[in-house]
């Protein structure tokens, strides 16, 4: 059911209060509306606020996202939101203060205030409404961030996905610690610059390469990757003033990949990057992936 039928609902139970009120005030004389009524009224507005925040964010179509083999709350896709400022300052702005950097990140340097962040946190937050973010790429594949809004249990995941999958691979995992292979840069950019356009999702390459940013988990990084960020930064309406303490920031803020990339291989047991060849096979081999599944995974990031 379409959520305007809710806000409509809203602003006729409102109303039908407000006159009822007034018809008790004629009636009784008396110039203040009851209790009960002041209750109920503050009671709808706040609900007829925050669908209507719904509404203007994006997912008032309440359709619903399937991920297969990630059950555990009601997924609607979310990439309405990636027009507006503040999606960024929600999604980034923890990598920033992970970053060792003496200047106090803050909503600003992403071209918003702390209203507007507020109100996208809610969006954002809803356990009623878990935003969902698809990027897909080559061969069918996609990587989908999840805003996992359970109760007592919140965290955004970094998922990997393909039709012929059993269930969909975690990348990444940030709850307040942080947990999975995580991406490697070369990763990150081979699926920035892949966009299926036959799917449903993310296309544009910067919104795509800071969707998966807080997933990077590599130690060293080449000399190209600050201008490729703060391109991106540049892109999604950050001002200038802000983009290259952001983007370094951000880069500091990342994951560092244990000594020797280590990761273990459901196929093979455990691997040191050395000696599958790359830390991107390294990654790649800590999914839980059939042999043909890998294979057809190692050609869409090569």
């Amino acid at each position: 059911m379409h959520i305007g039928y809710f806000i409509h609902s809203a602003e006729t139970v409102a109303s039908d209060f407000r006159e009822y009120g007034a018809i008790r005030i004629q009636h009784s004389g008396s110039s203040e509306i009851p209790a009960v009524l002041v209750a109920a009224l503050q009671i709808l507005s706040r609900i007829q606020g925050h669908l209507l925040n719904l509404s203007g964010a994006g997912l008032a179509d309440c359709s619903v996202v399937l991920v297969k083999g990630y059950d555990y709350g009601p997924l609607v896709p979310g990439e309405a939101l990636l027009g507006r400022a503040e999606i960024w300052s929600n999604h980034l702005l923890g990598m920033c203060w992970s970053s060792s950097g003496a200047t106090r990140p803050m909503p600003e340097w992403f071209g918003d205030d702390g209203a507007d962040t507020e109100a996208m946190s809610e969006t954002l937050m809803d356990d009623q409404a878990w935003p969902v973010f698809r990027v897909p790429f080559d061969g069918g594949h996609a990587a989908i961030v999840v805003y996992r809004n359970l109760l007592g249990d919140c965290g955004i995941d970094y998922l990997l996905t393909h039709p012929d999958w059993n269930c969909a691979q975690v990348l990444a995992s940030c709850d307040g610690s942080w947990s999975g292979p995580g991406l490697t840069w070369k990763n990150l950019v081979r699926i920035t610059a892949s966009p299926d356009l036959t799917t449903n999702g993310a296309h544009d390459p910067a919104e795509r390469l800071l969707l998966l940013l807080p997933a990077l988990c590599q130690a060293e990084l080449p000399a190209d990757a600050q201008t490729r960020v703060e391109a991106a930064l540049e892109t999604v309406g950050a001002p200038n003033s802000s983009i290259q303490i952001m983007a370094r920031a951000l880069l500091d803020g990342r994951r560092h990949s244990g000594p020797g990339g280590f990761s273990k291989s459901p196929l093979s047991g455990p691997r040191l990057a050395s000696e599958t060849g790359s830390p991107e096979m390294a990654m790649l081999r800590a999914l839980n992936l059939t042999e043909t599944q890998h294979d057809g995974l190692v050609r869409a990031l090569t």
